[in-house]
């Protein structure tokens, strides 16, 4: 599976689990900084004790997300920043109230596609295609306060 990885997320530790999954399975040679956050965590694992997941650096301290999720919510927000910029309207607050209404609708669809892995119809608009990529990764915001302020918070 390829995944989008934003070059801002290169601090989190679950993009560069990806990164040396996606190189492995390329059969390419992962980069040193993600060989070596690998090899540090299995001696961490196996020397100490430590729980894998807490060597990788994928736990969050109390009170603090995880890396998984702050992952998968920055590409929920990709995935919402594009479908709003495929929204129509004058201004931005148009576009955050027509992709409102467009989630609106999509809610309709989601029961039908929400087992589905892939792109669920080829067919389907753009704004549908983020709109369900976005909703693989979490709940839709549903207002247009709340939609403006991902779209405009980077």
């Amino acid at each position: 599976m390829n995944y989008m990885i934003d070059s801002d997320d290169d601090a989190n530790p679950a993009v560069a689990l990806i990164r040396l999954s996606e190189a492995l399975a390329s059969g390419e040679l992962p980069a040193f900084e993600d060989r070596r956050l690998l090899v540090g965590a299995v001696h961490r694992w196996i020397e100490q004790g430590v729980p894998l997941e807490l060597a990788l650096g994928l736990r969050g301290m109390p009170c603090q997300a995880s890396a998984r999720t702050i992952y998968r919510r920055a590409e929920q927000h990709r995935h919402l920043r594009a479908a709003h910029a495929l929204c129509e309207g004058a201004t931005p607050w148009a576009r955050a109230v027509a992709l409102a209404e467009e989630i609106h609708r999509f809610h309709r669809l989601w029961p039908a596609y929400r087992d589905l892995t892939a792109n669920p119809d080829p067919k389907m608009s753009r704004i549908v295609h983020e709109l369900f990529m976005a909703r693989k990764l979490g709940e839709l915001p549903e207002t247009a306060r709340g939609l403006s302020n991902i779209c405009y918070s980077q």
